[in-house]
């Protein structure tokens, strides 16, 4: 790498890390907001013993969140796992303030970690230039999904750490870092069901019996901690959240399903001027793309480059989780790299460069996709620019499978 690109990435990167600094991660600990109260709160009525199946009726745990807020803030767990109440339980015997400002900074930690689990886990099967890791890291702390993610509390960067310490393990054959990953990921915020899927379909040496037995025995442990009473009342509620909420039809959901949703059902306070009102069409369109890539997926990956395998799984893991709002896309920062260092590493055309970055683009980029004019009619196709980034960042790592290698 010439010297004059080095000192331009170095630079690029001080900028980006002061502006993570000073303008996200500061102002981010010192704020309290939704999302990290829905968080701290189900953390908080575990550490006291009142985690029962009421906090899945949302009036309920409403209320709850604005006691602790002095009326300030309101939020719901909704669809997200009993297990989610472990994720902040560190933190319950801590004030909201207190709390906010160590679960910020553990964040950046984790930022880290993520990183250097991913730069290791790639690095197993191809070699990983150290400036190209320098610039894919000034890229993802001005990541415009990262940063919402910081802003609001949200625990997505703990999901990309999990997600990378998945793929670290299965790259190092480490099975018991792997079934942890794969169990925490799946508790504590029902995702990685496509990993889950690669794991049995993918061609391996030897059955994974360790992974799936270490997968078990957390949700084993998790029952048995927090009772059964509490997961019946969130699968009852599953259903309701996926497939008929209302609000699943807002364009802040950069889903698949929600894609669908939003030009083909009616609804009265979120969405009342679909293309049309065919909610039928919507779910049948949805399950058909659903099944068609997950297919293709398990199907092609069976034998492919396994960092190559696990990226393309995991940006399915986003783009038709029903819910993914701007902040789930986080995750895609594992298969954005992975997808770079493969490039990098074969001396790829630059066709296959200029895909990556249309697809980081539309995924990195601060878009003003959910101004309320995108909301209704045709115009309402540019209102999704995380999902097409997403679909173009899977097509592009399917089409590499081919290309590369397979494993030894």
């Amino acid at each position: 790498m010439p010297r004059w690109l080095k000192v331009l990435v170095t630079a690029a990167w001080l900028a980006a890390a002061l502006g993570f600094v000073t303008r996200t991660l500061l102002p981010a600990a010192q704020t309290i907001t939704y999302g990290f109260m829905g968080y701290y709160t189900a953390a908080w009525l575990l550490a006291r013993g009142e985690w029962t199946p009421d906090a899945y009726d949302d009036d309920h745990f409403r209320a709850r969140v604005e006691a602790l807020t002095d009326g300030q803030l309101g939020d719901i767990i909704g669809y997200n796992p009993p297990a989610v109440a472990l994720i902040l339980f560190p933190l319950a015997g801590l004030s909201l303030r207190e709390a906010r400002w160590v679960w910020t900074l553990a964040n950046a930690g984790l930022l880290a970690l993520a990183g250097w689990l991913i730069f290791r886990a790639v690095a197993r099967t191809r070699p990983v230039s150290r400036w190209l890791w320098l610039a894919l890291s000034a890229l993802a702390l001005a990541d415009a999904p990262l940063i919402e993610n910081i802003r609001f509390g949200q625990v997505y960067v703990l999901l990309l750490c999990l997600y990378a310490a998945t793929l670290w393990g299965w790259t190092a054959e480490r099975d018991e870092v792997t079934g942890l990953g794969l169990g925490l990921m799946g508790l504590l915020k029902a995702s990685g069901l496509p990993l889950w899927l690669l794991l049995v379909t993918r061609r391996w040496p030897r059955p994974p019996w360790r992974i799936l037995a270490m997968g078990a025995a957390l949700a084993l442990l998790t029952l048995s901690c927090l009772g059964p009473a509490i997961y019946v009342a969130f699968l009852r509620r599953v259903p309701e959240e996926l497939m008929s909420t209302p609000w699943v039809t807002l364009t802040v959901f950069q889903s698949t399903p929600s894609f669908f949703a939003h030009f083909l059902r009616f609804e009265s306070q979120f969405n009342p001027a679909p293309i049309a009102n065919w909610p039928g069409v919507a779910n049948g369109l949805t399950l058909t793309v659903t099944a068609v890539s997950l297919g293709l997926t398990l199907w092609r990956m069976r034998q492919a480059d396994l960092t190559l395998a696990f990226a393309a799984a995991t940006v399915l893991a986003v783009v038709l989780f029903p819910v993914a709002e701007q902040y789930h896309s986080t995750l895609l920062l594992l298969p954005l790299s992975v997808l770079a260092a493969d490039l990098v590493a074969s001396g790829a055309r630059w066709r296959w460069i200029a895909g990556w970055a249309v697809a980081a683009a539309l995924l990195a980029l601060p878009l003003p996709y959910q101004t309320p004019r995108l909301s209704q009619g045709w115009l309402s196709l540019l209102a999704y620019p995380r999902l097409y980034g997403g679909w173009l960042l899977w097509a592009l790592l399917m089409l590499r499978s081919k290309s590369a290698p397979p494993e030894a």
